[in-house]
């Protein structure tokens, strides 16, 4: 999200817009940095979601927001939406809030299909899932209130913006103002020769996987298929952290290299030079900047038929069903055995790409605004 918001407004600004960023800044003090767009850093305790989310931190950020400045036309909510619906009565501005995962909406990273829950549904969800411990009671009517405050602040927005159709399905019961605005893929990076133990970028097939290594984001999934093909050219690049990660580092072979993480301009150096890039998730996926980001470099994508991964693949990869090993197998034997087959793929990268452009999303979020801002003047 960080990374798309981001991009984002460093393209609204390229185009002469007027952009104000607002971010904790945790464990310091408030800082600005004087340029478009304009960040201020605001100075916060601590990372924590009761921190960032109750009602006191809530005006608190608001207050000082205000002492920054008031000069806006609308207000576009990432992630926390509470201070974006006062700012709005405040100001009499509109706002919207753009969702990039379900997590604001149904509170659950277990899903393949998650929606939107009744109450009894919800509890009985999560304590089925994880247990009956008083932390886990704790955290289930916690998480239930932040998402009944979410779904206030989503029904009261002037509109919802979503990543992909498949969140905007999601979405919908709560605001009928919604419009799918995917993610600008790719961002200047600084190409340059990179070395990998036991990698030959010449010789070798290379397979990469990058994002958290967690069991929701299908990475054992793809170990397994890893093992089955140690016996090829084929080298398997895990970057990321995740609880899952001390279980994979451990059964590496000389196939399957573990980097922990690494930088941004690092992970697309590789994928750059990668044969394919796998986005494995069993759990919902809204819109996965790997993809995109992959097939802006010219890559082909193998995912999991979730969530938004097949919006995001396009006609430039292989859609599998999640956790069928077979297919995986059976999928990355293909894209890097048949060089006709993946020839056609590698061709249709090009034509997907220009759906992520600066130019392609910058036209949709500036219409976005366009008329959300003309629909409430003319309601005021």
């Amino acid at each position: 999200m960080e990374i798309s918001l981001f991009l984002l407004t460093e393209a609204l600004a390229k185009r002469g817009h007027k952009v104000s960023v607002f971010t904790p800044n945790y464990q310091g003090s408030d800082q600005v940095e004087e340029k478009n767009p304009k960040i201020y850093r605001l100075g916060w305790v601590s990372d924590s979601v009761f921190l960032r989310t109750n009602p006191i931190s809530t005006r608190l950020f608001i207050k000082k927001i205000l002492s920054f400045s008031t000069d806006f036309e609308i207000i576009d909510a990432y992630s926390w939406f509470q201070p974006a619906k006062i700012l709005s009565k405040k100001l009499n501005i509109p706002f919207i809030c753009s969702i990039r995962d379900s997590t604001p909406v149904c509170d659950f990273r277990i899903d393949n299909k998650p929606e939107v829950n009744s109450t009894a549904d919800y509890f009985k969800k999560r304590f089925s899932y994880y247990g009956l411990l008083p932390r886990q009671i704790a955290n289930a009517f916690y998480g239930y209130l932040l998402t009944q405050s979410n779904h206030s602040s989503l029904k009261g927005a002037a509109c919802v913006f979503c990543a992909s159709k498949a969140l905007e399905k999601l979405v919908k019961p709560l605001n009928q103002c919604t419009k799918v605005i995917n993610s600008i893929a790719q961002k200047d990076f600084k190409r340059e020769k990179i070395k990998i133990d036991s990698v030959d970028f010449k010789k070798d097939k290379i397979v990469v996987y990058a994002g958290r290594l967690s069991s929701g984001k299908g990475v054992l999934f793809l170990y397994q298929v890893a093992e089955k093909l140690s016996q090829q050219n084929i080298k398997f690049v895990f970057i990321g952290e995740g609880e899952l990660r001390r279980e994979i580092c451990t059964l590496v072979n000389q196939n399957i290299i573990c980097l922990g993480r690494k930088d941004h301009d690092f992970v697309l150096n590789v994928i750059s030079k990668a044969a394919v890039c796998v986005v494995p998730s069993l759990v919902f996926e809204a819109f996965p900047r790997l993809a995109i980001e992959s097939i802006s470099l010219g890559v082909p994508v193998i995912g999991t038929n979730v969530g938004g991964i097949p919006e995001a693949i396009g006609q430039a990869g292989i859609i599998i069903e999640p956790g069928n090993t077979e297919e995986l197998t059976n999928a990355i034997r293909m894209l890097v055995d048949n060089k006709i087959e993946y020839q056609k793929y590698k061709n249709a990268t090009e034509k997907e790409a220009k759906k992520y452009t600066e130019t392609a999303i910058c036209n949709k979020v500036f219409q976005g605004y366009k008329e959300v801002i003309d629909e409430f003047r003319d309601i005021s």
